[in-house]
């Protein structure tokens, strides 16, 4: 979300690759580079974000299945190379990433693997809402 007074780009997006996850490309339409534990895309990087706008970039991971392979796991993506037609300086770049935590527990029955990453994607939404309006209210209040 473009949570700036004027247009800009995101250059790439930087997702830190959680702990007990995969990637594997044919399980996503958005082409990410994997390098040292890191996807990168520039998949919208040529695409106007105005001011107020989102765009948003879907990305599937694998759960590694294993006994040592539940509890909390962190989640981090981040912005990077943004620039703006007018050359200015971001001056805040502490809303350029965002973490969010994720819990994977074991259930017995139905499988429960695909409701349980769809629970971390939605609480990294939230996350990321949630902290984006909080710069904002701060950018109000000066």
């Amino acid at each position: 979300t473009n949570t700036g007074e004027i247009e800009g780009t995101a250059g790439r997006i930087i997702e830190l690759l959680p702990e007990g996850y995969e990637y594997n490309q044919e399980d996503n339409s958005t082409y990410w580079e994997e390098t040292n534990g890191m996807l990168i895309t520039d998949a919208i990087k040529d695409e106007t974000i105005n001011p107020g706008e989102y765009k948003e970039i879907k990305i599937t991971l694998r759960w590694k299945n294993g006994e040592n392979n539940f509890g909390q796991k962190n989640n981090t993506v981040i912005i990077g190379n943004e620039t703006n037609p007018a050359g200015y300086e971001d001056i805040n770049k502490e809303d350029n990433s965002s973490k969010s935590e994720m819990i994977l527990t074991i259930a017995t029955g139905e499988n429960k693997t695909e409701k349980i990453v769809v629970i971390g994607i939605i609480e990294i939404i939230l996350v990321i809402t949630v902290g984006l309006l909080i710069s904002y209210k701060k950018k109000e209040h000066k």
